[in-house]
């Protein structure tokens, strides 16, 4: 009897792996903001409408593991909408060294979350050989909308002709409220 519950208890240690983890958790919250600016420059006048959508606590977070002889990790995460996405970084002492790119989305960059419940499965190696694999769930739930203040900003010539640099600038400067 005690070699069965030994051989039990032995089974059940082996079977629990190490949590792995994005360094800021697994709930996140996108707000969405938007608001009008005005661009005063030395021949012209713009206007933009600006709009962004900002992850809290944060759009990048490292990857943690408990497992520190790790040296890459292999992140799949499936969407909500069934969408996958495939990352991966060298590691040290538990920590991925790349900063995880959670919801940006550009021409370069494809985000590994969206809104909703994605499912996160990675895979811990060591020289190439797999030493852990698991996984975990993140929220990220849509937040308030918020509507920041009209501005009227002073620039050059190339802050009209970018509504990029036009909303970068807006957007360090200005208040927003809920919807």
């Amino acid at each position: 009897m005690k070699t069965i519950l030994m051989t039990l208890s032995l089974l059940v240690s082996l079977s629990v792996q190490a949590a792995g983890q994005f360094e800021h958790g697994s709930k996140f919250t996108a707000t969405t903001y938007e608001g009008q600016v005005y661009m005063h420059c030395p021949s012209q006048m713009q206007t933009y409408l600006c709009r962004e959508v900002q992850l809290s606590p944060s759009a990048f977070s490292h990857f943690i593991a408990d497992n520190s002889e790790a040296d890459e990790v292999v992140i799949t995460s499936t969407q909500a909408d069934g969408k996958t996405r495939e990352k991966s970084s060298k590691m040290k002492k538990g920590k991925s060294t790349k900063n995880f790119n959670l919801f940006i989305s550009s021409l370069l960059q494809r985000p590994l979350l969206s809104l909703g419940v994605n499912n996160i499965q990675y895979t811990l190696k060591n020289e190439d050989n797999v030493i852990e694999e698991g996984d975990f769930s993140v929220e990220v739930q849509k937040g308030a909308s918020q509507i920041c203040a009209t501005l009227h900003i002073w620039g050059s010539t190339s802050d009209c002709n970018s509504i990029s640099m036009a909303c970068a600038q807006y957007f360090n400067r200005t208040t927003c409220k809920n919807k």
